[in-house]
């Protein structure tokens, strides 16, 4: 079964794993982050344009670190800028 990015989720998914910010947008991705899960197999959430999930597993962690180490992102949220901006 598919799961689709409810239209009502703009900037917070609710799950049982905890709460997921919309962090980072490209064209072609919409990346969602869990800031308190510590393991990147469960940290963040990424789907496509058309809201479709892609991946929500280490795959969306590594797609998200390439993007955000390419600066390849149209936007980038407050709560990301600070986080990224920790790490480097």
């Amino acid at each position: 079964m598919k799961t689709k990015l409810s239209p009502n989720s703009r900037g917070v998914i609710k799950t049982a794993r905890g709460e997921y910010k919309r962090a980072v947008e490209n064209s072609k991705n919409i990346f969602f982050v869990n800031y308190e899960e510590s393991d990147e197999n469960a940290q963040v959430m990424m789907f496509d344009r058309k809201r479709n999930l892609i991946s929500d597993n280490y795959f969306a962690f590594g797609e998200l670190s390439r993007v955000l180490e390419v600066e390849e992102y149209s936007w980038i949220s407050s709560d990301m800028q600070r986080v990224w901006g920790e790490s480097k």
